[in-house]
């Protein structure tokens, strides 16, 4: 009798801990520990559905990994690289890629390119489909002037880098206007600084570049809070001479006159009527060349 209500004891106790393993409700762990009681093919019942249900866990668990694995590797592959692509020449240089672009249309735009390094100025060709490519080295870092056969001539920051580069050009057309950013007079007259130079060699290219198109210099003055009427004859004067002195250096440098003119137009043309900042002034005390036809 004793081995016998040890046997069942133990049996309760093997029963009891396979049943807390598949977490059944409290009244079937009941029924299977007095079957396990009874009969050891209870015992053996109860470890078949133990491991059965943990063998359907495992399968579940494993479908979810499986299921995150081919989700996570989808999302990769569907990912975009967020590096940029490297262009190389035929030698494996590392270049950089300059594209010119109609600024409306952003159509590509052939044209030409002008950088000045350290062993001096570099011409560059775009081709059929705009585009230039330099080496992505520090020499070729700078400013550029960029000229197109029916666009206004542009300077631009060419930066130091491998990404691609794009800058879009204006197209000339009757009426519109480019102030001259980097001119400069000194200070009450209409005589230009050496620094301007460059400026205006590169309106020199570009006119020639369109030989085409009729341009007008335009001089205009900051005398901000002030009637054009009530300007003094002096402060007009500045005004024409400033554009005077801009047309003859074109005509000096070749430009037929039958294509370019000039004008003063006093304070009639601020940008800022009422300019208080300097940066405001400066745009208002201006050069402007408009395109006749």
């Amino acid at each position: 009798n004793n081995n016998n209500n040890n046997n069942s004891n133990n049996s309760n106790r093997t029963s009891s801990n396979n049943s807390s393993v598949v977490n059944r409700p409290s009244t079937l762990n009941n029924t299977s520990n007095n079957s396990s009681s009874n009969s050891p093919s209870g015992i053996r019942n109860n470890s078949s559905n133990t491991v059965a249900s943990n063998a359907n866990r495992n399968n579940s668990s494993s479908t979810r990994n499986s299921t995150s694995v081919n989700s996570n590797s989808n999302n990769s592959a569907s990912r975009p690289s967020s590096s940029p692509s490297i262009t190389t020449n035929a030698e494996g240089k590392i270049m950089k890629v300059i594209q010119f672009v109609d600024a409306d249309t952003g159509r590509p735009i052939q044209g030409e390119m002008d950088i000045k390094t350290k062993g001096g100025r570099n011409s560059f060709n775009s081709n059929a489909n705009g585009e230039i490519q330099i080496p992505a080295t520090a020499e070729m870092k700078g400013n550029a002037d960029i000229f197109a056969y029916g666009y206004f001539y542009q300077s631009e920051n060419i930066e130091r880098s491998n990404n691609r580069q794009v800058i879009k050009l204006k197209r000339i057309a009757g009426g519109n206007k480019i102030a001259l950013k980097d001119l400069f007079f000194k200070s009450g007259t209409a005589t230009i600084l050496p620094q301007s130079y460059p400026e205006l060699e590169r309106l020199y290219q570009s006119l020639m570049t369109n030989p085409s198109i009729n341009v007008e210099v335009g001089g205009h003055i900051n005398v901000p809070f002030t009637r054009p009427e009530d300007i003094t004859e002096r402060q007009q004067k500045i005004s024409n001479d400033r554009a005077k002195a801009v047309y003859d250096y074109l005509v000096n440098k070749g430009v037929s006159k039958s294509r370019i003119s000039y004008k003063g137009y006093g304070n009639s043309e601020m940008i800022f009527p009422q300019a208080k900042s300097e940066d405001e002034k400066a745009q208002n005390r201006r050069v402007e060349i408009k395109i006749v036809r």
